[in-house]
């Protein structure tokens, strides 16, 4: 009966060790995945900046080039 607690015991001390192995690789891999994360959001800003500028100045451009009463459906 001694036998079967201690091992109970130490199965018990084992699997604890293992889940708290687990849990810090978890933790671990859930701030990398956070950095990423906000890695990625910073550079679709800055995509999407770019690609408002870009529709901006290529509007500006190409307005201020059409001259007036010129039929802008062929143009654009």
């Amino acid at each position: 009966m001694v036998t079967l607690a201690l091992a109970l015991m130490v199965l018990i001390v084992v699997t604890q060790f293992f889940t708290n192995k687990a849990t810090n690789a978890l933790t671990t891999g859930n701030l990398k995945a956070v950095s990423t994360f906000d890695l990625n959001n910073r550079i679709q800003e800055i995509v999407n900046t770019s690609f408002e500028l870009e529709s901006k100045l290529k509007g500006a451009r190409l307005y201020r080039w059409i001259k007036p009463g010129c039929n802008r459906s062929r143009i654009l």
